[in-house]
């Protein structure tokens, strides 16, 4: 089935309802919500994918339903060529990339503008909230999975929900609108009031397996084949326990839902896995390095997350040198 959807175009006064900072697969994939609610947005690219048109097109194909072939226009703009405020920023770039993301575009956020962070990790949200304090913010969670197989092609790879949750409120908008904003759409979402537990949670599981997939060289469910990779997880697992406890976040079984999830993405390759292939600065500082920090914060042993953050650090070291 291929379907071609026309780009909307706002009139120029109107204050268009959301930007998306960050062309990668999560911002592709959160378009063909958008574009499929009828709600008015724009892209920010890159300026060597800039086009005079200020559009882009998106080649969309689905491993859910085969059959889902789609191909559609959006609008696409770089960072300095759109001049009003946004109801909505999402930040859909990598952890490393979304505080310099953010000051690119730092004229199109007023104070009514709620932004909204799709980060891997944690860490990079508290620094966000530091430097934008007047501005109301909120966490995406997300079980989704998506991936480009080059820029603007985009294969939605897995069925998921994702969560809403605010963090900072000072402008005490809610997530109300946003969430109307979604309601049709074909990707399932809901509002949650403990987004940093679930943030938590998931940053366990990236923990647990993003590191071992670059150590071990291989995809996801392939380290289920290396005894000495799940002993390491395992160790891994406990130390995050551990720290669950001394956040006082509420108990969870870290290494059945690591299991569940590698058995689940049998077939994937780990984002972190992606980078490290095409030399790229992976997100370990959020993620490992994130863990190993707050472990000496509450004077707790964490030898195994130190070592799997250690070994992504000294591959990244090689990268100039390469």
């Amino acid at each position: 089935m291929r379907s071609n959807i026309a780009v909307n175009t706002p009139a120029p006064t109107e204050r268009t309802p959301v930007l998306i900072l960050g062309a990668g697969a999560i911002g592709c994939l959160w378009s063909r919500a958008l574009q499929q609610n009828n709600v008015r947005y724009d892209v920010i690219v890159k300026p060597a994918y800039a086009r005079s048109d200020n559009t882009a097109r998106i080649h969309f194909r689905s491993l859910i339903d085969p059959t889902l072939t789609l191909d559609y226009t959006l609008s696409a703009i770089v960072a300095n060529s759109a001049q009003s405020a946004y109801n909505f920023v999402f930040v859909t770039t990598k952890a490393n990339d979304a505080l310099a993301a953010l000051a690119s575009i730092q004229h199109l956020i007023d104070p009514k503008t709620s932004i909204v962070l799709f980060q891997n990790g944690m860490g990079i949200q508290q620094s966000i909230c530091e430097q934008y304090p007047n501005n109301d913010i909120a966490c995406a969670v997300t079980t989704e999975g998506a991936f480009c197989t080059e820029p603007f092609h985009v294969v939605h790879s897995g069925k998921g929900v994702t969560q809403f949750g605010l963090i900072q409120t000072p402008m005490r908008q809610g997530l109300g609108s946003l969430l109307e904003l979604l309601n049709d759409s074909y990707m399932s979402h809901c509002e949650t009031d403990n987004i940093m537990e679930r943030l938590w949670r998931k940053l366990c599981i990236n923990a647990a397996i993003n590191a071992y997939t670059v150590i071990y060289n291989c995809k996801n469910g392939e380290l289920l084949q290396h005894a000495d990779a799940m002993q390491r997880i395992a160790q891994c697992c406990d130390e995050l326990t551990q720290l669950t406890a001394a956040l006082k976040f509420e108990a969870f079984d870290a290494l059945k839902a690591v299991y569940t999830v590698l058995e689940n993405t049998y077939e994937n390759h780990s984002s972190m896995h992606q980078d490290v292939n095409k030399q790229r600065l992976t997100e370990i500082e959020f993620i490992n390095g994130y863990v190993v920090r707050l472990a000496q914060k509450h004077t707790l042993a964490c030898l195994e997350n130190k070592a799997a953050y250690d070994a992504i650090k000294a591959i990244e070291a090689q990268f100039d040198s390469a």
